[in-house]
């Protein structure tokens, strides 16, 4: 049984696309899903399945459909594949907790796009390209910056959800634990 971690895009975000976790749970457990764990409302799951990432992919898009009527982009990660995106930080220290965030992509964007990505340039604001994960320092705070999951979405041409240090340990410790 292979364990996943499961990111919505959008859900419990400025009162849209409204989902109470404890009841998405439940949905997911009917739906066959085991050891299903939620952390915060904004949509980070973790569960475990005898499927391949492409069926549980599938199947959480389809609870999201049928359930709540939402068409909401889920990223799919195996636990190694999470475990290792945070591994490779690069601003992984203590004084940068409240700075670092992930902008996780649902795939690896086109070549040409990721070329034209590196030569963006804000102050304050660096960034290490992964390969389904853009590593972001954001030295005025997530508020102030320019390189929001929403700009990385239109340049990258990718579904993508951005969650912070904190989180993504988080995660991490609830999908091992």
């Amino acid at each position: 049984m292979e364990t996943y971690i499961i990111l919505l895009k959008g859900v419990n975000v400025g009162g849209n696309n409204r989902i109470k976790m404890a009841e998405f749970r439940e949905h997911l457990l009917k739906k066959g899903f085991k050891n299903v764990k939620t952390y915060i409302q904004s949509g980070n799951i973790v569960l475990s399945h005898d499927s391949f990432i492409d069926e549980v992919k599938k199947e959480v898009v389809e609870v999201l459909s049928q359930d709540y009527g939402y068409n909401v982009s889920v990223l799919v990660f195996t636990l190694q594949q999470f475990e290792d995106i945070l591994a490779k930080c690069p601003y992984d220290v203590p004084e940068n907790d409240k700075k670092v965030y992930f902008s996780f992509l649902e795939e690896v964007p086109d070549t040409k796009l990721l070329e034209e990505f590196q030569s963006i340039s804000f102050p304050d604001e660096l960034f290490e390209l992964g390969e389904q994960c853009i590593y972001l320092l954001f030295q005025s705070g997530y508020s102030k910056a320019n390189m929001t999951n929403t700009f990385i979405i239109k340049k990258l041409k990718v579904a993508a959800s951005t969650r912070n240090l904190k989180t993504v340990k988080k995660i991490l410790e609830l999908a091992k634990g």
